[in-house]
């Protein structure tokens, strides 16, 4: 599910959750720029271990105890710091607010993200949500 930081990042300090990267269907707020240069698409193409994480992962985000799970997670593994979305994005507004209510419930979790999803309108409503909580 996640995975712990690489030496740069301080290993175990920051933990990243990815998606497949560089679709429509997953990176709504993709533009010409984005797909040409994408460095999680090129990491799943050369590491394909990462590639069979990311599409794992995209298969429990559309469980319905998705949010149980990551929860479930971030306790078991003491879970500080947490990037969400190290490949791919905010696909639609339901997921969007389900890490909002995953943020919500996780106070002492630290929660970033870079997206481009904020060019639909409906999943944008969720990221300003999510932006005012104290711990995103």
């Amino acid at each position: 599910m996640f995975t712990p930081g690489n030496r740069k990042l301080g290993r175990h300090l920051i933990w990243g959750f990815g998606l497949p990267s560089g679709t429509a269907a997953i990176c709504v707020g993709m533009t010409p720029a984005c797909r040409r240069v994408c460095y999680s698409a090129r990491m799943e193409g050369y590491r394909r271990t990462t590639l069979r994480r990311f599409r794992r992962n995209a298969t429990l985000a559309r469980r319905p105890d998705f949010a149980l799970r990551v929860r479930a997670f971030l306790i078991a593994h003491h879970v500080r710091v947490a990037r969400i979305h190290v490949g791919g994005d905010f696909y639609s507004p339901e997921y969007a607010a389900t890490w909002l209510a995953i943020i919500r419930r996780s106070r002492r979790v630290r929660f970033f993200f870079y997206t481009r999803a904020w060019r639909d309108a409906a999943i944008k409503v969720e990221i300003d949500r999510m932006a005012a909580e104290p711990n995103c």
